[in-house]
């Protein structure tokens, strides 16, 4: 039986997947294993990259608000100066 360390990133996910790859070519675990395993493998990789997108779109709204709030101070500076 093939084992498997740890998955929680997208970086240690590819790693084992290379294993197994790895297995499969050398012909130390069956095909339909293989295959069964590659899909198990493709759910968790497609989780991880949702995950990171998730991230990636909550950084992004931080910068959006943060950008207008400095567009409002501006235009309040603005507006004192006329």
């Amino acid at each position: 039986m093939q084992r498997f360390g740890k998955m929680n990133t997208i970086g240690e996910t590819r790693y084992q997947l290379n294993r197994l790859i790895r297995s499969c070519l050398q012909k130390k675990i069956e095909t339909i294993t293989f295959r069964n395993l590659v899909y198990g493998f493709s759910v968790l990789l497609q989780y991880h990259k949702a995950e990171n997108e998730i991230e990636i779109e909550q950084r992004l709204d931080a910068l959006e608000l943060q950008l207008e709030q400095i567009e409002i101070k501006r235009e309040t500076h603005d507006k004192k100066k006329t």
